[in-house]
């Protein structure tokens, strides 16, 4: 599938934690819920979600979009299988450091990996917050043909 790192797809990322809570509820209820994770993880709070146009998605932001003005999860039900990843290697490039995260479906019954799905370099920006960064860019840089 499609990734591209903007502004959606942040919102996405840290919506996507929140969804229990915010599913249903109003962009301003959801947009207050999450601000905190927003600034932490990306160094501000600004948010934007695609226009609800049916039950499809053709790239992670479009799983959480705007449906009458409230929160609305497009993607299913991942059913026994969850994607999770592992970091792979830490290179540090000054006040910069880039992560190479590899990405795989897990059974969550067997407890077992069964589909690699590809790697993502993360760029982080060290930061003064609990996690000492915040996240500057994420790229796919490896890509496996999976259907999810």
């Amino acid at each position: 599938m499609k990734f591209k790192y903007d502004i959606y797809t942040r919102t996405t990322m840290v919506y996507y934690n929140n969804l229990l809570s915010i599913h249903g509820k109003s962009l301003d209820y959801a947009k207050n819920k999450c601000a905190a994770d927003m600034k932490l993880y990306f160094g501000n709070k600004k948010v934007k979600l695609k226009k609800f146009s049916g039950y499809t998605w053709k790239q992670p932001s479009d799983l959480i979009v705007n449906k009458d003005n409230a929160i609305c999860y497009v993607g299913g039900d991942w059913g026994a299988g969850l994607p999770t990843g592992k970091i792979v290697k830490i290179l540090k490039n000054g006040k910069k450091y880039s992560v190479s995260y590899d990405m795989n479906m897990k059974d969550t019954l067997t407890n077992t990996y069964y589909r690699y799905m590809g790697r993502l370099k993360i760029t982080l920006k060290k930061a003064k917050n609990k996690n000492g960064f915040v996240i500057t860019d994420i790229k796919r840089v490896r890509t496996e043909n999976v259907n999810i």
